[in-house]
């Protein structure tokens, strides 16, 4: 009998665990629906769990798809203190970028920017999983309805920093344009400011991938030896040189003009890719 009873509460369990399973998968992918339609949309929260999930997935598979990570400057990036945050600023080579930063803030509290473009098919509920917010490239109105739900979000959920691309675009030679660096990092930190009180400022980072095969890992080696293939964005990589400039701060009655931070923005990341 008690046998009997022990089997039916864990096939309950089970019926439970699975009913929970499939709610949480339908709400994400209600959410990613609502993502990939709506330019600024912001998901209600992100969870504990995708930070954790994509902080491990990053961990592990930096060893694999870019081998070797050489990190500088981390110290400039200093999350102790609460009300000091940051607009994450790297340079925007390859649409996985984010996996090389998220693998640098752990599973801190964080969202990021995403092209609606690419939030297509089973991308749509794993970045809204991940707490991205989309936005239309193309359209102006989109763009700053976007920068609206970014503040908002900042708002609301205090702690949390933010990742955008600067240059608001791929740059496949990963060369740096004045041109291409626009305003839209100071205008959300600024308004951030404004909104929370916390301390914002934009942090620059530069990510250069290493292309040279005589870079590459012992593990990476072994694997081309066994004939396993891998790459990472259409090409294989030898590692990854990650280095993060002092910085930026942004205050919510900032004197300088949009112009003049985005310039120093530029000159840092220029100082980053040129090692000086």
């Amino acid at each position: 009998m008690s046998e009997t009873i022990l089997t039916a509460v864990w096939a309950g369990a089970a019926i439970i665990l699975a009913i929970g399973i499939f709610l949480y998968c339908r709400y994400w992918s209600k959410q990613g629906a609502n993502l990939s339609s709506q330019s600024g949309y912001v998901t209600p929260y992100v969870s504990v769990l995708s930070r954790l999930v994509l902080y491990l997935l990053s961990r592990l598979g930096a060893p694999y798809f870019f081998g070797r990570l050489y990190i500088s400057g981390l110290q400039n990036m200093a999350f102790g203190n609460k009300r000091q945050r940051y607009i994450i600023c790297p340079n925007h080579q390859f649409e996985h970028d984010v996996a090389v930063v998220s693998y640098l803030i752990g599973a801190r509290r964080w969202r990021f920017l995403a092209d609606m473009a690419q939030l297509r098919g089973w991308r749509a509920p794993w970045m809204a999983w991940l707490g991205v917010i989309p936005v239309e490239t193309e359209n102006l109105r989109a763009r700053v309805a976007s920068m609206n739900s970014v503040v908002t979000a900042l708002e609301r959920e205090p702690g949390t920093s933010f990742i955008i691309f600067p240059q608001g675009r791929l740059v496949k030679d990963n060369s740096l344009a004045r041109k291409d660096f626009n305003t839209g990092p100071v205008i959300i930190a600024g308004r951030a400011a404004k909104a929370t009180g916390d301390n914002f400022a934009l942090l620059p980072m530069y990510i250069e991938y290493v292309t040279d095969p005589a870079k590459a890992s012992l593990g990476q080696r072994l694997l081309a030896f066994c004939g396993i293939k891998r790459e990472f964005c259409g090409r294989t990589v030898y590692g990854c040189r990650v280095q993060i400039a002092k910085p930026i701060p942004v205050k919510a009655d900032e004197e300088r003009s949009k112009d003049e931070i985005v310039d120093e923005l530029f000159q840092a990341m220029t100082a980053l890719q040129n090692g000086t």
